[in-house]
């Protein structure tokens, strides 16, 4: 199987003008079906603390189905996350780094050709019109890394284009540097809730949950609904230190032991929603292919173990599952059984 395999970790830190804390996420890693496994720094993330967690949970959930692993296979998410939040402790700390902003086709250029106009418009965004103008120019422009955060959060923040393009794996600080006063230690919390989803199995892999209105949505394999549960963590894991590790393993469970779902049932879908060419093919392909009865906003149809594979691959947002009053009843149970 493709997958990435990670062999270390190291996070440094440095104070921008405004006095914030941004720390600097590398990553050592390799590619397991690429020949030879040769390790290398990357730089995948700068930003505040916040967008630092925000990354690191994201990544964390790639680990739930094994496209994250290290070099003895598969590693939890939890276990994944715990190393980063060991590394926060205590960052090493970042040198002032000069970086030479350029734009070229070669596939490290700092800024690719096909994101120039994206990189001005945020340049001008951050009230640097004369570095947008510099950069059409083709002339130098070279930044610090400590005084023009502003502007390296603009091109390089979350969401925008790598960081590794811009960081190197040569800027990789050493590890005698390591500053506690720049780094993350919070007192773990003693009490917090545990969010436990209502959700029922519709077959070896597909789930469905429970909405906050009360209606029931498919949500994938169960494996894909753990990520995605695992990719808004982070915001709870900031309000509530330490509780990643209970709340990864308590919604894990639900959805491993949720009961099954009685058939048949029925879905009912809503089409005035917007949704992508795919997933418009995939409503057009369900109506040709099963009886369904249409309605004002869309369709209806029973669920049965002959179609439900394909009801599955119908678009999450628009599709709502009717559940027998039975059935939500003892997934509701499960729920409140104890983490």
């Amino acid at each position: 199987m493709g997958a990435t395999v990670t062999t270390g970790k190291l996070v440094g830190a440095f104070k921008a003008p405004d006095n914030t804390v941004h720390y600097v996420l590398y990553e050592q890693t390799f590619e397991k079906n690429c020949h030879p496994h040769t390790p290398r720094w990357s730089c995948g993330c700068i930003g505040t603390l916040e967008q630092s967690m925000q990354r690191i949970f994201q990544h964390a959930a790639a680990c739930e189905g094994g496209l994250l692993q290290n070099r003895n296979g598969q590693i939890s998410p939890e276990g994944y996350i715990a190393g980063w939040m060991d590394e926060l402790v205590a960052p090493a700390e970042m040198p002032d780094l000069a970086l030479r902003l350029e734009v070229g086709r070669w596939l490290e250029s700092p800024i690719p050709d096909g994101q120039l106009d994206e990189a001005r418009q945020a340049l001008v965004v951050a009230g640097r019109e004369d570095l947008s103008n510099a950069l059409a120019a083709k002339d130098e422009v070279v930044l610090s890394l400590h005084k023009d955060t502003a502007v390296i959060m603009a091109l390089y923040g979350p969401g925008r284009i790598s960081p590794w393009r811009i960081i190197r794996d040569g800027h990789v600080p050493t590890h005698r540097e390591r500053n506690g006063l720049l780094g993350y230690a919070p007192a773990r919390a003693l009490r917090f809730a545990v969010e436990v989803p209502k959700a029922l199995r519709l077959d070896a892999e597909n789930r469905l949950i429970q909405r906050p209105d009360g209606s029931w949505y498919c949500a994938g394999w169960e494996y894909s609904a753990v990520q995605d549960f695992i990719c808004k963590l982070w915001e709870a894991e900031l309000r509530e230190p330490g509780s990643y590790r209970k709340r990864i393993k308590a919604y894990r469970a639900a959805l491993k032991y949720s009961p099954a779902v009685p058939m048949p049932v029925r879905i009912v879908v809503d089409t005035r929603l917007a949704m992508d060419d795919w997933q418009r093919k995939q409503l057009a392909r369900f109506k040709r292919e099963y009886p369904v009865t249409e309605t004002v906003f869309g369709f209806e149809a029973d669920i049965t173990e002959g179609n439900s594979y394909s009801a599955t691959h119908l678009p999450a947002a628009c599709t709502t599952w009717l559940i027998p009053q039975a059935a939500a009843a003892a997934s509701e149970q499960l729920a409140l059984l104890p983490a």
